[in-house]
């Protein structure tokens, strides 16, 4: 009788211990493997149920697991039971309010004749990490953003390009014309003289092309601040 009664204060005080921990911790009945068997004092606050709730409407069944990722959980609990080590899985809960939480939770097994009431079991742990798995969220939309932003203006740049090399062809054509024109009467003066003027006039217009193109092209002031 005294050691029956050691042996329950040494499984009501690894209780009490397991209960303290941090996190959504819960055992869970390994036969049907839905069955909340107990829980810790912040399981409740995690899923969103009171303890009445979580009986009348869940019957103290895991059915807060979003239903998609039910397999995976059965997975991450037949590995811990098979390989007697621990198995973590990120998955998502549903609350009772119907908002989507992402919990990291690791399961351990426990065998039937380890445990004081004979029940085979699995203790999981849930850490809430909802806040940074939308931060990584966010993140990757921003960066996302950034790609297509990025892709939009060098498609715009290329475009530009295009219509530039276009253009330049024109002066640049009547240039190299009149220079051969000029060349070609050299004696007459009249001639040379109504081709410079045309020169100069497409070179004006040549250089403001090309100015154009080097201030679309050049990285903007915080470009090059980001650069340094």
């Amino acid at each position: 009788f005294c050691l029956s009664r050691g042996l329950g204060d040494v499984y009501k005080r690894q209780a009490a211990m397991l209960r303290s921990l941090p996190g959504g911790i819960a055992r869970l009945d390994a036969r049907d493997e839905r069955t909340i068997l107990w829980y810790g004092s912040e399981f409740l606050s995690i899923i969103g149920y009171t303890e009445e709730q979580f009986k009348e409407e869940l019957q103290s069944q895991c059915l807060y697991v979003h239903p998609e990722d039910m397999e995976q959980a059965e997975a991450a609990m037949h590995e811990a039971k098979e390989t007697g080590r621990s198995s973590i899985m990120q998955g998502r809960i549903v609350t009772r309010s119907g908002k989507i939480r992402h919990l990291t939770i690791t399961f351990s097994y426990m065998d039937g004749k380890d445990s004081e009431d004979g029940i085979p079991s699995y203790y999981s742990l849930a850490i809430d990490v909802t806040e940074t798995v939308e931060r990584q969220r966010l993140q990757q939309q921003a960066l996302e953003d950034a790609c297509r932003v990025a892709k939009h203006a060098n498609q715009g740049k290329t475009e530009f390009l295009s219509r530039m090399s276009h253009d330049i062809r024109t002066p640049m054509n009547a240039i190299v014309g009149m220079t051969a024109i000029a060349g070609a009467h050299i004696e007459d003066t009249q001639k040379v003289r109504d081709c410079l003027k045309k020169i100069n006039t497409s070179s004006k217009h040549l250089l403001n092309l090309i100015n154009d193109c080097l201030l679309y092209t050049s990285p903007s002031p915080r470009d090059r601040q980001k650069s340094r």
